[in-house]
């Protein structure tokens, strides 16, 4: 297992194959099966990185005009789910973690190295009662994520 020192654990995000990305200090809303976490990008990241960061810009752009462009959304979400239906999670040790929904969220336009997250959702409830996949806080009584 590889756990981070607080003993939190972190996942690689898999595309087709390859991983892009790590997940680091992950936190999840048990109730809702989430994961979310900052992730540090792998250079394999760059094939992927330009459909995600128009989400970023969408954003910058709402905050700026005070106005949603529902078609900009809506061409963004359908570049992003042709990735996102290839995308996968594993551990550090290559387990992979069975999952309904992974999405990445890249605002590193403006944010740079604070403007990576990534979101999925565990497939099984189990994954949250097997604390050696996500958290061995738990184990030693502290509070293993946020919900």
């Amino acid at each position: 297992m590889h756990l981070t020192s607080e003993g939190v654990m972190e996942y690689l995000i898999i595309y087709q194959g390859q991983a892009i990305a790590k997940i680091t200090h992950p936190e999840a809303d048990v109730g809702q099966g989430i994961v979310i976490g900052p992730f540090v990008p792998f250079p394999a990241y760059e094939s992927v990185r330009a459909v995600f960061q128009i989400s970023g810009q969408l954003i910058a752009a709402e905050l700026e005009s005070g106005r949603r462009n529902e078609g900009a959304w809506q061409q963004y979400y359908q570049q992003r789910d042709v990735l996102t239906q290839r995308l996968s999670i594993t551990t550090l040790d290559d387990l992979p973690v069975e999952t309904t929904w992974i999405d990445i969220l890249d605002c590193s336009e403006d944010m740079g190295d604070d403007g990576y997250e990534a979101h999925f959702v565990v497939a099984t409830p189990e994954f949250f009662k097997d604390v050696l996949l996500w958290d061995q806080r738990a184990e030693r009584g502290g509070a293993p994520f946020s919900s």
